[in-house]
């Protein structure tokens, strides 16, 4: 979509506010109905990218384009993990991989005589039920290495996610010769040489990788859900590309649903 196909961001504003609405509806019946590792980074990483969305939005209204675009990454590269850790299977495995990186570097500073007393203790004290687990867990090799984005957009069928997002979202994840301009301009209040524009496309197209990476949470999940759970993400991809607002009565659906206490999920066979 061109600039002028793009919604204004009041809108995008109110429907960002009705995806975090939906993830407050749902997010609970992963806890409920499962417990398994699988079912766990799903939600968080939902909750995560939700609380990512968020914050897109309030850089835009600041304009802080260039930390819209690392947000939209981040987004985008949480969705390319979730498909791989998926096709592989191995939640499980990256749950230990992510354990165990981060207990050994709380370790590791901890046992650093030149940070004695420049740290808070506190944070990198491990609790007792992860010293427990390290001493039970720790002397396991265990073999797992990030996705690569290029190819697991490949694999989806989705290149130009890679190609068009994550490859040109990552223009500004280093310092570059040509950035900086447009803040100089705005930070000293004077007129640019150039005018610039909006970077309303890095939260449509924020939004638009949410909502996939919605629809394959929901797929990979060990719960078995409601159809209008579903019928939700198909209703805010329309409003994302120019459709109605059927989504949001598809939220009042499920805000009644758990109103009345009647379960959106049961456990699956996966």
């Amino acid at each position: 979509m061109t600039n002028d196909q793009h919604r204004t961001i009041e809108e995008y504003a109110r429907a960002i506010h009705d995806i975090a609405e939906y993830a407050k509806v749902i997010l609970p019946s992963y806890a409920k109905c499962s417990n398994a590792p699988r079912d766990i980074i799903i939600r968080n990483f939902l909750a995560r990218s939700v609380t990512s969305l968020n914050g897109l939005v309030q850089l835009w209204r600041v304009q802080d384009y260039h930390d819209c675009w690392l947000l939209y990454r981040g987004i985008l590269d949480r969705l390319f993990h979730l498909e791989s850790l998926g096709r592989e299977d191995s939640f499980e495995v990256f749950e230990k991989w992510c354990f165990l990186n981060r207990h050994r570097y709380k370790l590791k500073c901890l046992a650093d005589p030149t940070l004695a007393g420049k740290i808070n203790p506190s944070y990198f004290t491990p609790s007792d039920k992860d010293t427990q687990r390290f001493e039970s867990i720790g002397h396991e090799r265990v073999a797992w290495k990030r996705p690569r984005a290029k190819e697991v957009a490949s694999e989806m069928g989705l290149d130009f996610l890679y190609s068009y997002g994550y490859d040109f979202a990552s223009m500004y994840v280093h310092p570059s010769a040509i950035e900086g301009e447009e803040d100089y301009s705005r930070l000293l209040g004077i007129q640019p040489e150039e005018s610039y524009d909006d970077q309303i496309t890095a939260v449509h197209n924020a939004c638009l990788v949410m909502i996939i990476m919605v629809r394959v949470a929901l797929i990979l999940s060990k719960l078995a859900w409601r159809s209008v759970v579903m019928q939700f993400v198909d209703h805010f991809s329309g409003f994302i590309a120019g459709g109605q607002s059927e989504h949001s009565v598809d939220l009042e659906k499920l805000r009644e649903m758990t109103d009345m206490d009647l379960t959106l999920c049961q456990r699956g066979d996966r």
